[in-house]
């Protein structure tokens, strides 16, 4: 069964561009675009996903409260999250909704596959990246209360 794909990002071209990324990856995959939340919701009267990516800031919303309206619409799809943010109160509030992963906008076209491929086999995928920043952080104020 094909794999189908819900993108949701202000920026055409990005979309365009996660659509391509995918689609080397899933050359049978089903790729629906929007550019607004408004415009996702209304995608989601005829197009059922098998996975939603999203940027967690759209024109007419931002942030957890985008991300939990769409968590509600979509029926229990998997939500990938792609952000520019690595504020840990913005990654903590997002995994906190139980989307199923967490990646930044820049990460390659192969982690991004490998993202979607993990979530929608049933696991959840976090940014390499963004947790090895989150663990030499933690370790480094480990290091300076030790001393």
């Amino acid at each position: 069964m094909a794999v189908k794909v819900l993108v949701v990002d202000a920026h055409h071209l990005l979309r365009i561009g996660i659509c391509k990324a995918i689609a080397d990856r899933f050359p049978d995959a089903i790729f629906v675009d929007a550019g607004t939340l408004g415009d996702a919701l209304t995608a989601l009267t005829t197009f059922k996903p098998s996975i939603v990516l999203m940027n967690a800031d759209l024109p007419d919303t931002a942030g957890v409260e985008g991300v939990s309206r769409m968590l509600r619409a979509v029926g229990g799809a998997p939500i990938l999250v792609l952000t520019e943010s690595d504020a840990r109160a913005h990654v903590v509030q997002v995994l906190g909704l139980s989307v199923a992963g967490y990646l930044s906008k820049g990460c390659s076209c192969e982690e991004l596959a490998t993202a979607v491929h993990r979530i929608i086999s049933g696991h959840r995928y976090v940014s390499a990246v963004r947790a090895l920043k989150r663990m030499n952080s933690c370790l480094s104020r480990k290091i300076i209360r030790n001393h």
